[in-house]
């Protein structure tokens, strides 16, 4: 897996949303673009993090929030930091 893993980087869409809070997607849309970017499906990123496959899709979905301790799987995986999940759950509720 250490090779599927890339750091993302393109963060323009995100300091787009900082300028018009009306467009904050999801925290499972941010995900789904990261798991693409690198290549990685919902059921290996599952395997990877010890989250079961249906609970990663549910947060694909943009169902259940995204909570510290699966943030911290994320980090893990994808090195993007659990507060930046956390961050991308608070901003989400914020524009409900």
């Amino acid at each position: 897996m250490g090779s599927q893993v890339h750091r993302f980087r393109d963060r323009s869409v995100y300091r787009e949303e900082m300028n018009n809070p009306d467009t904050v997607t999801t925290p499972g849309e941010t995900l789904r673009e990261m798991l693409h970017a690198r290549g990685l499906h919902a059921e290996a990123f599952a395997l990877a993090t010890g989250i079961p496959h249906e609970v990663v899709l549910d947060i694909l979905a943009g169902k259940p929030p995204i909570l510290p301790a699966p943030a911290e799987r994320f980090e893990h995986i994808l090195n993007v930091s659990s507060n930046f999940w956390l961050r991308r759950q608070s901003e989400h509720v914020k524009t409900r």
